[in-house]
């Protein structure tokens, strides 16, 4: 274990508060860089602004990491304590942002969950403060759209590896950053002498052919209302020339209103085209993202 990597494990450890040594003058300030530029994909629906979170930023050769947002929207008394906790000659503690250089397509990316785990200390460090909310399981994701959508997974996994369960995509529009919540939909409290239907689980799968939709044992034909000829696996539910939202939330509804939707996708899609459908199916339905672990 490093000098540093032992300093920061002693700080974190117990409850205490103690205002630590302060650096020397000598030692230079943590330079903090900002996040890449990238291209968000936009969109006109009615979603949320987005919210002070861990942000990873999925460009096509590395993921940036940066809590600043997150860190600045603290309370002014628990970020000053937090800060006291400092590891030396880290002056912008507790303000971090990692890098990891990666331009593969694979799930698992060497490093990136390792370095989301270290971008939670300072969150760690915050929940011993007898006041302190704690660790809010947020992460936002900022991806080029143009990137491939298995690279968002992938940061979407190393998050979710670290106990981050509740993901935002992070998308523009023209009345500034919007986001895209996944797994967060509530469910209604049952109520006494109500008889509530049954939720229909899909699956939906996007090809560079369209989407395939089908339940654990139908699957639909185009139109979404009659099931797919026995044998008939090569033709999409809708082609990807009648893939717009208006045809996949008659395509839904026409199964049925009370759905959750399974959404997973070929990795090497364009994000920007992945998160058109994610928007249209999320506008009514349940939504999360599925994988293939091989």
């Amino acid at each position: 274990m490093s000098l540093k990597r032992a300093l920061v494990a002693l700080c974190l450890v117990g409850c205490s508060c103690e205002r630590l040594p302060e650096p020397p003058a000598s030692v230079p300030p943590t330079e903090i860089e900002a996040p890449p530029v990238v291209t968000l994909p936009s969109t006109t629906a009615d979603l949320p602004a987005a919210t002070p979170a861990l942000s990873i930023t999925v460009s096509a050769r590395s993921f940036e990491l940066s809590n600043r947002a997150l860190v600045e929207s603290w309370p002014t008394m628990e970020r000053e304590a937090v800060g006291r906790m400092r590891p030396l000659g880290d002056a912008s503690y507790p303000v971090m942002a990692r890098e990891v250089d990666d331009a593969s397509d694979v799930l698992l990316v060497p490093g990136l969950r390792e370095a989301v785990s270290e971008m939670r200390g300072p969150e760690r460090a915050r929940a011993t403060l007898a006041h302190a909310e704690g660790i809010t399981g947020v992460v936002a994701i900022r991806a080029d759209a143009d990137v491939h959508y298995a690279r968002v997974v992938a940061a979407l996994f190393a998050a979710g590896m670290n106990a981050l369960d509740r993901p935002r995509l992070v998308l523009s529009s023209a009345g500034g950053e919007r986001e895209l919540r996944l797994a967060e939909h509530t469910r209604p409290e049952p109520v006494p002498g109500q008889i509530v239907a049954p939720r229909v689980q899909l699956a939906v799968r996007m090809t560079a052919d369209g989407l395939d939709v089908r339940t654990a044992d139908r699957r639909f034909a185009p139109g979404c209302a009659t099931d797919a000829t026995p044998g008939d696996t090569a033709a999409p539910t809708i082609e990807r020339a009648s893939m717009t939202p208006a045809a996949i939330e008659r395509c839904l509804d026409a199964i049925g209103a009370n759905t959750v939707v399974l959404f997973s996708a070929s990795g090497a899609l364009r994000y920007g085209d992945v998160v058109d459908v994610l928007v249209a199916i999320a506008h009514q339905h349940e939504l999360s993202l599925a994988t293939t672990i091989e």
